[in-house]
């Protein structure tokens, strides 16, 4: 069973006998750690039959058809829950067709509705499909800049966790090609001797003159001037360089 299913699954369950307590339960504490959810005293309180639903559902689909049904009568604090319980039904959000949605958007909550075009176009033409990227160097990099520019306007929020998501695979795969040293995964944009490509070089070089500010940007220009000094091979300092990729997007 998927991992965010299990969470999902088991807080529902202790919500529909009454064992949760807490007024707000952590989903780390079942292996999910997205999902906040309210207590089973919060749950019967609502009485719309959300929690049911998350135990019998075995499609997204059905998760986002009730959310467009009842979402017009529901309260505030229904919304957000049924936010976290549809971004968590999947492992990953980008599974999730939220097309549907775009019918009943102005309810939404402010950071999901804004999100709803990024969130839409990752199902139907993802960047990373079963664990493989489908884009080239300068449409990951595009896509990229736009979540940035999105965080920047919406930084928290179910959405905002979802875009991070993307906007984090997107750097990080364009940049790393995938490398993984201890796994024996090469860079897919380096040849036989861990250099990269002047292809991909060229792509980067690219991205670089045409933005002038922002995250991506910076990075993208700090692992240019890099590779220039290392002739474009993959050296213990790139590798450095890779590992540190999430603590600066994080700035």
């Amino acid at each position: 069973m998927r991992l965010k299913r299990f969470g999902v699954l088991m807080l529902a369950s202790l919500m529909m006998v009454g064992s949760v307590s807490p007024a707000m339960v952590k989903a780390e504490n079942l292996k999910s750690p997205t999902v906040y959810v309210s207590s089973a005293r919060q749950s019967k309180v609502t009485g719309d039959g959300f929690y049911e639903l998350l135990l019998k559902a075995t499609d997204s689909k059905e998760v986002v058809s009730y959310i467009k049904e009842h979402i017009k009568t529901a309260s505030e604090s229904q919304i957000d829950e049924y936010m976290r319980g549809l971004f968590s039904f999947e492992d990953d959000v980008r599974d999730i067709d939220f097309t549907p949605l775009k019918a009943v958007k102005n309810y939404l909550p402010t950071d999901v509705k804004n999100a709803l075009p990024f969130l839409i176009k990752e199902h139907k033409k993802p960047s990373i499909k079963n664990g493989k990227v489908t884009l080239n160097i300068s449409a990951l990099l595009g896509r990229a800049k736009a979540y940035e520019a999105y965080l920047k306007k919406n930084p928290s929020g179910t959405g905002s966790d979802a875009i991070r998501s993307f906007y984090e695979d997107a750097v990080t795969q364009a940049i790393t090609g995938g490398y993984q040293k201890e796994m024996g995964v090469k860079n897919r944009y380096a040849n036989a001797k861990s250099q990269v490509s002047q292809k991909a070089m060229s792509q980067y070089e690219n991205f670089v003159k045409e933005n002038k500010t922002g995250t991506t940007r910076k990075v993208v220009s700090e692992y240019v001037n890099l590779l220039k000094k290392t002739d474009k091979k993959i050296t213990k300092k790139v590798e450095t360089f890779y590992n540190s990729l999430y603590k600066k997007l994080q700035k």
